[in-house]
Formats: C-alpha cells, structure tokens, sequence
C-alpha cells in the first residue's frame, strides 16, 4: 500500500492532535476601569461612602485607618445621643482621652450638689419631733429645734421643756430620736482627741478642708468612709446626700447628718 494511503494498522505511530481550540483573549482593562471596580468593591464589602473608597483604592489612605475614624464619627454621635455630650467631650471619650465613667460620675455629683445645696438639717428639724443634737463638750441633747437663726439655733430641752439658744459651731451632728437608737451604737472614740480639749473653729479658713468634689465623690462612689469629729466621735458609713453645710451619713441603717465645720478628718475606710 502506497504512503499516501497509508492507513493505521495497529503498529503503534503518533496519533494526530485534534485540532487546537482558541479562546479569544481578554480585553485589557484600563487603569481608570481597575480603579472603578476596587471603588465598587469597597462601597459593597467595606460600606465606604464613594470619595472614601476612591481614596482608599487610589492607595492614599489605609483601609484600617479608614474604618477606625468611620467607627469614631459613630461613636462620638452615639455618645452624644445617649449621653448628651457636646462633640469635643463625646471626640474625646471616643479617642479614649477621658474616661467615660469619670464623666457621668462627675456630672452626677454636680447636679446633687446643684439640688441639696441650700439644704439645711436644721432648718428641716423644726417641727420634725424629738432630735438629738451632738454638742460640743459631748453633751448629747435631746430635745425639739423651734428656730433657726442665721448664727444660731433654738431648741426647747425635751426632760425639762426649758429653752435653749446655741451657737451654730457648737452643734457636732444630728439625728432624729429613732435614728440615733441605731447609729449611737455605731460611734467609736479617737483616744487622742477624747482627752483633748478643744473649741469650735469659727474662722472657716482654719477649719479641715473637705471639698464638695472630696464629698461628691464618695456619695457617687457609694464608698465606706471614716470621719472624726474635732472632739474625737469616730462615725463610719456612707455619705447618703452632701449640702453646703452639712451632709448626711448612713450608718447602721440609720442616718446622722454631720455639720461640716465641726470635722477633724475625713477618709475612705480602709
């Protein structure tokens, strides 16, 4: 048989290729196309507004750092929703410069501050029943208050029904009848200031610094405090209210309102 007519006869021999199937090539994109795709890529998965993504896709700013500040703008609006913050103090909790919880606390302390300023225990004692006045030279009175005066205090003696006039610095603290059956029970004695003798202080520049915000703080804290009074009484509790010039403790479930000139130390018990 001719090679022109050659046919396969079993002996082996290459096989012919089937013919070659051409894919057509890719059109090439051009670098405004690529840039539009990423744009769009980041608007879906990352959910940038436009002129963020083209940044982002231009390589001019990081994704990451992107994404922070868009998390910070939320916050900051959240914080000033929720917590009425103006926009510098809600910019600066956001960043983590100011602690919030400091924040809400102080502005806590401000507005009871604000409200029990002018409340005066004394004044609220008239025709309030039997109280019991601690006055200087540890004299434990009982009796009625029937008028307060701007430096002193009227009070009827509950035994005897006779009328006395005090000075306001003599007054240490004050309880209803019922509340000082509890809280007596709590008072302990500083050794050293028992023995001592001493007078009011008059001049309020001599008296034991003890701030509103010192004061504030420790009802906002809800914390165990310890004070001392000038003559040696040891009270320990929790500040329950806090006003210009006097603020009350609870102790042993009860509450002893403290005249402020009249303290020697103040502190968190320990």
């Amino acid at each position: 048989m001719r090679d022109g007519n050659r046919q396969n006869d079993g002996r082996g021999g290459a096989r012919p290729k089937p013919p070659g199937i051409r894919r057509p090539p890719s059109p090439k994109r051009s670098p405004a196309e690529i840039l539009a795709l990423r744009i769009a890529e980041l608007q879906r998965t990352a959910g940038l507004p436009a002129a963020l993504a083209r940044v982002v896709a231009a390589g001019r700013v990081d994704l990451n750092e992107v994404l922070t500040r868009l998390a910070r703008v939320d916050e900051v609006a959240r914080l000033m929703s929720v917590h009425k913050l103006d926009k510098a103090l809600a910019s600066q909790v956001a960043m983590g410069l100011v602690d919030l919880e400091r924040v809400l606390s102080r502005r806590r302390m401000a507005a009871h501050i604000a409200e029990f300023r002018e409340r005066d225990a004394l004044v609220e004692a008239i025709g309030a029943g039997e109280q019991v006045l601690g006055l200087h030279g540890r004299e434990v009175f009982r009796g009625r208050v029937t008028e307060v005066r701007p430096y002193e205090v009227v009070v009827v003696d509950t035994a005897g029904g006779d009328e006395r006039v005090i000075h306001k610095t003599a007054v240490k603290f004050l309880a209803t009848a019922e509340a000082w059956q509890k809280a007596r029970k709590a008072m302990t004695w500083d050794a050293e200031r028992k023995r001592a003798e001493v007078q009011p202080i008059l001049r309020p520049q001599d008296r034991f610094g003890c701030s509103n915000t010192r004061l504030g703080e420790a009802w906002v804290g809800a914390v165990p405090v310890r004070l001392t009074l000038l003559e040696g009484e040891v009270f320990v509790g929790k500040v329950s209210w806090v006003a210009r010039w006097d603020f009350g403790l609870a102790t042993r479930g009860a509450t002893v309102v403290i005249l402020r000139h009249a303290l020697a130390n103040f502190g968190d018990e320990t």
